[in-house]
């Protein structure tokens, strides 16, 4: 496999498998510092690697088109190492926050890139079902792991992930004349002038927020916010009820079933509003049967 889809490939499984290896644990590290705060701090750790990826994917995906995709796809690697060895090293609550906002960054860095590589593969819609699938995987392990090794090792599975994340950072610099290269035919091509770096990605954006997107809008932010609240609150609420290798468990089996969904999803003729609809209908279920 070539520099840009192992990459690819391999930073979508380590970044989305570290970013859920702390999930199943955050009432444990939340309590590293002996904090009383409990349940806000769960959900500051949560939330903070959202906020990370929030307030840079725009800007990184930005300055992406114009210094070179795997540059940013690189930069997401190196931050998700970096956020993982202070995970590992470090029992403060702030510190860890920190962390989880650097992790967060590292997926604002990643993604936009990625996606625009795939893009302009030959078959994209195939390397992008591939890389769907992918990162579902790296969530489920995530999860998985963390909830088997807790007892064992509380962060047992953050290390596994930490060490990939540190392997392909050798790697990448090991090529980084290739990586660096900008005619190498994964860099972007028709790199944007100066005077249109702002002003092409306002374009889009506009269009993007337009009132015929609402009703998308809407429903993807009630969806993830409801997986988000039920993802936030179920270790604590779990907590002394189920092991933390059931819970794992129970986490991964979230993102085995999107792996199953996404790929067949596609086989089926059916209208993407339907599978909309299907898709809210099941979020609204789950979180009431819980």
């Amino acid at each position: 496999m070539n520099l840009g889809r192992l990459l690819i490939y391999g930073a979508a499984f380590t970044i989305m498998g570290l970013s859920n290896a702390v999930i199943p644990i955050l009432p444990e590290l939340a309590n590293l510092s002996n904090s009383s705060s409990g349940g806000f701090a769960s959900s500051l750790l949560f939330s903070a690697y959202f906020l990370g990826a929030l307030g840079t994917m725009l800007p990184f995906g930005i300055l992406a088109d114009r210094f070179g995709n795997l540059k940013f796809i690189g930069l997401g690697i190196v931050l998700t190492a970096i956020s993982g060895l202070i995970i590992l090293l470090s029992e403060n609550l702030w510190i860890l926050v920190v962390a989880r906002f650097i992790e967060g960054s590292a997926c604002g860095a990643y993604f936009p890139a990625a996606f625009a590589v795939l893009s302009k593969l030959r078959n994209p819609a195939r390397h992008i079902g591939e890389f769907t699938f992918i990162f579902n995987a790296g969530l489920a392990t995530g999860a998985f792991l963390s909830g088997l090794l807790a007892d064992i090792y509380l962060k047992g599975a953050i290390f596994i992930f930490t060490a990939i994340a540190s392997l392909l950072t050798t790697y990448m610099l090991f090529r980084y004349r290739e990586l660096a290269r900008p005619e190498s035919k994964w860099q972007q091509t028709g790199a944007l002038k100066s005077s249109d770096l702002f002003r092409k990605p306002y374009r889009e954006i506009r269009e993007l927020l337009s009132h015929g997107n609402s009703g998308l809008w809407l429903s993807s932010f009630l969806l993830n916010g409801a997986v988000g609240v039920l993802m936030a609150y179920y270790p604590d609420y779990s907590l002394g009820t189920i092991t933390k290798a059931q819970l794992g468990i129970s986490i991964s089996s979230l993102y085995v079933c999107a792996m199953i969904t996404s790929l067949l999803g596609g086989h089926f003729n059916v209208r993407e509003k339907t599978l909309i609809r299907l898709g809210i209908g099941c979020s609204a279920l789950g979180p009431f049967l819980q």
